[in-house]
């Protein structure tokens, strides 16, 4: 049972209409993070705002997945675990890669080093080793990629607290505990 209030798309104007029309059209549907967020119409726009922008990042809508699958990981968010693993086969990424990405062990270098780097950055509040930069840029990761990693993980610390403050009810397929 959620804490905040559900806002039901159907009964929406302005807006918070305008925003879930554009998730609908997306997603095919409002998910509940987003019936949520439109408690506050600014919060909503915040949250659909980050990702239009995190879009046209260097980052690969895949690499964005693995990311947030990691937030979701060492956040403990059991909404955002299954929303990210849903999207991330959406996008292309085997069953058993999304699981091995949120136990922070893959196979493919590059996206272990990507792993690596954003639990690192989560682990150490930022202070990531000199040896996290270099592996990043080693696996050609450059001072733009390492940015755009820290504003997918400012947005999905977002989502992942607001899905804890607010006991979100999951309405994506269940994902296995890590």
């Amino acid at each position: 049972m959620t804490r905040l209030s559900v806002v039901n798309p159907d009964e929406t104007s302005g807006k918070v209409k305008e925003l879930f029309e554009g998730i609908k059209n997306k997603l095919g549907l409002v998910p509940n993070i987003f019936k949520g967020l439109a408690n506050s119409p600014v919060a909503l726009e915040t949250y659909v705002t980050m990702s239009q922008i995190l879009s046209k990042s260097q980052l690969t809508a895949q690499e964005r997945e693995v990311i947030a699958l990691v937030c979701s990981s060492i956040n403990d968010c059991t909404y955002c675990a299954a929303a990210h693993s849903a999207i991330a086969g959406m996008l292309g990424l085997p069953a058993e890669v999304i699981l091995d990405i949120r136990k922070g062990k893959v196979k493919d270098e590059k996206l272990q080093t990507l792993v690596r780097f954003t639990k690192s950055v989560l682990e150490t509040k930022g202070f990531v080793p000199e040896k996290q930069l270099q592996a990043m840029r080693a696996v050609e990761y450059g001072d733009a990629h390492i940015a755009e990693v820290l504003a997918v993980i400012a947005q999905n610390f977002f989502s992942n607290f607001f899905n804890h403050v607010n006991d979100t009810e999951v309405d994506f397929p269940e994902v296995p505990v890590v």
